[in-house]
């Protein structure tokens, strides 16, 4: 229930990817800023320690620093507003095998993410070799 109304608060402004308008702004800021022309933000995994984690899920979600965790995967802008966020997956997973089960890379993947790109005059970021 709680992730339901969590989204029903803050899908519209907060829980989608970036409009046109937004991401020009984006790759503007980063320009200015950073100096890198064409960067959308920073993408990085952070784990939560689970001091209560169910005895039988243990094995489960015990990473390498030998803690139970769950991993919160986030795309940032450099004012760390948040692009996207997943939460939940298992601490015993790597950044490489989230971003495989992550939604944004599934839009990289389907081509909606390079719809929005093209759409605000950005070079589209190739994930896969055509």
């Amino acid at each position: 229930e709680f992730d339901k109304v969590i989204s029903l608060l803050y899908k519209e402004e907060f829980l989608r990817l970036p409009t046109k308008q937004d991401l020009n702004a984006i790759i503007a800021l980063h320009k200015k800023v950073v100096g890198v022309d064409g960067c959308f933000g920073c993408l990085d995994c952070t784990h939560t320690y689970w001091k209560n984690c169910p005895k039988a899920w243990q094995g489960s979600y015990e990473g390498k620093e030998e803690r139970q965790s769950v991993i919160l995967e986030a795309i940032t802008d450099h004012h760390c507003f948040f692009w996207h966020a997943s939460y939940g997956y298992a601490g015993t997973l790597n950044d490489i095998n989230i971003l495989n089960l992550s939604p944004f890379h599934q839009t990289l993947v389907n081509g909606e993410f390079e719809t929005l790109e093209k759409e605000a005059g950005v070079v589209p970021y190739k994930i896969l070799d055509e």
